[in-house]
């Protein structure tokens, strides 16, 4: 599976993901085949990052279910196009959201689903990945109207 980051395909992997619809959707998802090809898949907010799951995935979800019903829903905001500069991957940053997703992150990686991530949570929408390997080109959407601004964090 080498998808749009290049990454090897992934057993007993487990993430937490919310998908987005509607023309907001159709957006993002346009923008990240304008930018990347062959990236498969829909833009969504990140709640927990891929993780190796020690038990089976219904035990997860029932654990993930319990903790959830402790949150109310909640607005979020999009903001600047960004980039992790260890990383190289585009996203999109929030302008509202952040704490509580922040939180829900911190709720939800504990107990079965707990797992030691390469990199400190960082609330975003992924959807645009990609490696930079050269700027955008010059007719593409993110370069008419995006800016790119580097994050300190990975």
């Amino acid at each position: 599976m080498g998808g749009c980051r290049g990454a090897k395909e992934l057993f007993n992997s487990f993430a937490l993901v919310s998908y987005f619809s509607g023309p907001l959707l159709k957006f993002l998802d346009g923008l990240r085949c304008e930018l990347v090809h062959e990236c498969e898949g829909n833009a969504h907010l990140t709640v927990l990052p891929p993780r190796p799951l020690v038990c089976s995935p219904d035990e997860a979800w029932k654990e993930l279910k319990s903790r959830l019903s402790e949150f109310q829903p909640f607005r979020v905001e999009l903001a600047d196009v960004e980039v992790f500069p260890t990383t190289q991957v585009i996203y999109l940053g929030l302008k509202s959201g952040n704490a509580e997703l922040a939180r829900l992150h911190q709720t939800l990686n504990a107990g079965r689903c707990q797992f030691q991530e390469p990199f400190p949570f960082h609330p975003l929408w992924r959807g645009i990945f990609r490696t930079i390997k050269c700027p955008p080109q010059p007719n593409s959407r993110l370069a008419d109207g995006a800016s790119l601004n580097s994050r300190a964090t990975s």
